[in-house]
């Protein structure tokens, strides 16, 4: 049980800086106007460092036997560059690369420490509380800057209070299978990034906005589904939702408002945890590290074209290959998923 209330702190103190700060966060808007930066500039170089972060860990993490000392080691370069951020928006750059190397070590410690039938719940626990969290600061947003920045980043505090676990070492090459699940993530969250980058405008010109702690209940719900009833459905469950969100779209903004944050709590769970249950002990940075890109990745791509594209000209390639990745998600065999399953799966390794 230590080992859950651990992961999900990490998920909390991860998740609860990302979305109040560089991820589209209330205080990087802010910074953003009060430096009058190029947002398109400041948020490509976040994205483009965290992936940068995430394919460093990556390669290097597996070769590390104390990683959790590591991660607090970064967290005093966190906090500084939040702060140089305010004067110079370059500074985002450290930010997104040290956040690349901790949500590797995150899932890493997912993997090694925390029980397969678990880490759905344990996760989604962490993230909802994110959610929480991102919902007070909101409604705090008449503070000035500094403070807004000190409070993002007293969840990462949190970290100093995990134990040191040691990784031993092991030679382990990645699950190969890994491609079967990553295509299908791939395609949702590019889809999702170019989509919602078209559709976000309409929905705010509306007045339409789906309320976080709405997001963060279906994410609770979808960490139990994932570890009581099956990892695949909770995915495809998500690329539904968002194939769904599409149709709707040019007849009913609030139905497809609901129903993109609903993909997104879905998919969400399974992209951040099907890594670490597919992972194989000594390889899990690695295994972690690559569907960690697929995620960002298409993150990246889907904000850089998402002004290239039309509503009208893309939606049916998108509704299709949303399609597509459902039905190759339903082909691929299930991860273990309760104990007696665990240990056979071991068992044939």
């Amino acid at each position: 049980m230590r080992s859950e209330v651990n992961g999900a702190l990490l998920t909390f103190s991860y998740g609860s800086f990302l979305l109040t700060y560089p991820n589209f966060g209330p205080i990087s808007i802010k910074i953003v106007e009060a430096l009058n930066a190029n947002p398109y500039e400041f948020f490509s170089c976040f994205y483009l460092s965290h992936v940068l972060g995430i394919a460093f860990s990556s390669i290097f993490l597996d070769r590390v036997e104390k990683r959790i000392r590591l991660l607090k080691v970064t967290i005093p370069v966190l906090i500084s560059s939040a702060f140089l951020t305010i004067f110079n928006h370059l500074a985002i750059f450290a930010i997104g690369f040290t956040m690349g190397v901790f949500i590797v070590i995150l899932g890493s410690y997912f993997a090694r420490f925390i029980k397969p039938w678990r880490r759905g719940k344990t996760f989604a626990f962490g993230a909802f509380m994110s959610n929480v969290y991102l919902f007070l600061l909101t409604k705090l947003t008449f503070l000035n800057l500094p403070v807004l920045v000190l409070l993002s980043i007293l969840p990462l505090l949190l970290v100093f209070t995990i134990p040191n676990e040691n990784f031993e070492l092991r030679s382990s090459k990645i699950n190969g299978k890994f491609v079967y699940f990553s295509l299908p993530v791939f395609v949702f969250y590019f889809v999702g990034g170019v989509m919602y980058g078209i559709m976000e405008k309409a929905f705010r010109e509306a007045g339409i906005s789906t309320h976080v702690l709405f997001y963060a209940t279906l994410v609770i719900l979808a960490g139990i589904v994932y570890d009581k009833v099956d990892r695949k459905i909770v995915a495809i469950a998500g690329l539904i939702a968002l194939s769904a969100s599409l149709l709707l779209f040019p007849s009913s903004l609030v139905y497809s408002a609901h129903l993109i944050q609903s993909s997104y709590a879905f998919v969400d769970v399974f992209a951040m945890m099907i890594w670490a249950d597919i992972s194989r002990v000594g390889s899990e940075a690695k295994q972690y590290g690559i569907g960690m890109l697929s995620i960002t990745l298409p993150i990246y791509l889907g904000f850089l074209l998402s002004e290239s594209f039309s509503f009208q000209l893309s939606t049916t390639i998108m509704i299709v290959l949303l399609v597509l990745s459902a039905f190759l998600l339903g082909s691929v065999e299930e991860p273990a998923t309760t104990p007696e399953e665990y240990l056979r799966w071991l068992a044939r390794r």
